[in-house]
């Protein structure tokens, strides 16, 4: 198991869990929750994307993007990069999706060559998404965003392009308006 923490909670923040909860019609929570919207959108750099947040860890994101964006039997080329991408292919796999994966090797970043290899050979179009991990906290390998983007946008592929920013979001810069990225996944367990 790939679970960090435990986590240190601030006993500021600690303090404030104490405090009673805001009831479901106090006008505070939609206040709240537009600011938390507005923050996310701010990290996320984007202007127009909708923010959805859930309870979960990275990986009830994952099933979260999987169940809302494909169909069983639907095609998703998920880009090796180590332990996290072989982990959202696997759980994509169970919901039932068809994966594409390319290889990779412990250590080193995305084979950009095998990912353009497989969305030129898709000359139907049935990969409807590209899944990449920006950082495989395993490995420690990040890869180039923009890259990838600019690949999907040379061979006119319609894939839509989702990034795993589970490790990144907050430690690295990301941008997904700049990057033209369509679904972003993070969370907040690691960065």
């Amino acid at each position: 198991m790939h679970s960090p923490g435990p986590t240190h909670v601030p006993e500021a923040v600690q303090n404030a869990l104490r405090r009673q909860p805001v009831d479901l019609g106090d006008p505070r929570l939609d206040e709240t929750i537009a600011a938390c919207e507005a923050g996310l959108k701010h990290l996320l750099g984007t202007r127009d994307a909708d923010v959805f947040m859930y309870a979960a860890n990275g990986h009830g994101a994952w099933e979260a993007t999987v169940v809302n964006l494909l169909a069983p039997g639907q095609k998703v080329l998920i880009a090796g990069t180590g332990h996290f991408s072989e982990s959202w292919a696997i759980q994509t796999e169970a919901m039932g999706v068809t994966v594409l994966r390319t290889p990779y090797m412990e250590g080193l970043t995305i084979d950009m060559a095998a990912v353009e290899a497989a969305l030129r050979s898709d000359t139907q179009h049935e990969i409807v998404a590209l899944f990449v991990v920006h950082t495989d906290t395993a490995s420690g390998t990040t890869n180039e965003l923009q890259v990838l983007r600019r690949m999907l946008d040379d061979l006119s592929h319609p894939a839509l392009y989702v990034v795993d920013v589970v490790a990144t979001l907050g430690a690295l810069p990301f941008a997904m308006d700049t990057l033209g990225v369509n679904v972003v996944v993070g969370a907040s367990q690691k960065a």
